[in-house]
C-alpha cells in the first residue's frame, strides 16, 4: 500500500479545524442580510446572499 493519507481523513482534520463561533456569527449576520433584503423586495440580492451561503458550506470561507 502507498502512503498517502485517505481523503476521509483530511475532511475530518478540516472538519474539527473549524472555528464554531466564527462560523455561527458569520451565518447569523448572513440570515439577517437575507431577511432584509427579502423584506425589501430585492430578488436579486437574495439570491446573491444565498449564494454566499452556498459557499460557505463548500469550504470556501
Amino acid at each position: 500500500m502507498n502512503g498517502k493519507t485517505c481523503a476521509t481523513s483530511d475532511i475530518a482534520k478540516a472538519w474539527e479545524s473549524i472555528d464554531w463561533n466564527k462560523a455561527e456569527a458569520y451565518v447569523k449576520k448572513l440570515q439577517m442580510r437575507i431577511v432584509k433584503a427579502h423584506q425589501q423586495g430585492r430578488t436579486g440580492r437574495v439570491k446573491s446572499l444565498q449564494g454566499c451561503s452556498y459557499t460557505l458550506f463548500m469550504g470556501v470561507l
